[in-house]
């Protein structure tokens, strides 16, 4: 079954865990090499992160909302807050944490593509996943499966 598309996480630090669990779903269903999943899950859980502590302001009565697209040679993540939003400016604003600018610097490294959507609160992160599309695979794998069900009657009756 196709994982969902958007998941919304109550803003608490140990849902971290539900994030985790979205992340390791695309990844099983679309059959993404797993060479991409440690950029992918710890670009996606700082993000997630940054959403409850500085969007949120640790607000458990708020919700961090996650999003995905996947086509197949990129996988697009969302992660959006009910905070005030984000510019990219504000990483030159002395009074942010350095704990904050680390962690930006850090979802800016491990991803292919990133967006802080100026003074909204969502950050859209882009990764280059090159790999068979599910459809392809499955269409692949049906022809093999026929491929050698014949072989092996034609083997049978020999």
């Amino acid at each position: 079954m196709e994982p969902k598309k958007t998941v919304k996480i109550a803003s608490r630090e140990r849902n971290i865990v539900e994030v985790e669990r979205f992340v390791q779903d695309i990844f099983d269903y679309y059959r993404i090499e797993k060479d991409f999943f440690g950029n992918i899950i710890i670009a996606t859980t700082e993000a997630f992160m940054n959403a409850v502590v500085h969007g949120n302001k640790n607000n458990s009565s708020k919700f961090v909302t996650l999003y995905y697209e996947y086509n197949v040679q990129n996988l697009i993540i969302e992660v959006t807050d009910e905070g005030e939003g984000f510019s990219e400016d504000m990483l030159e604003n002395p009074t942010i944490s350095d704990e904050t600018k680390s962690g930006l610097f850090l979802i800016n490294m491990l991803t292919d593509n990133v967006v802080f959507h100026d003074n909204e609160p969502m950050i859209s992160m882009s990764f280059k996943v090159n790999c068979i599309h599910i459809k392809e695979y499955q269409r692949r794998e049906k022809l093999l499966n026929l491929f050698f069900n014949k072989v092996s009657i034609k083997i049978e009756n020999e």
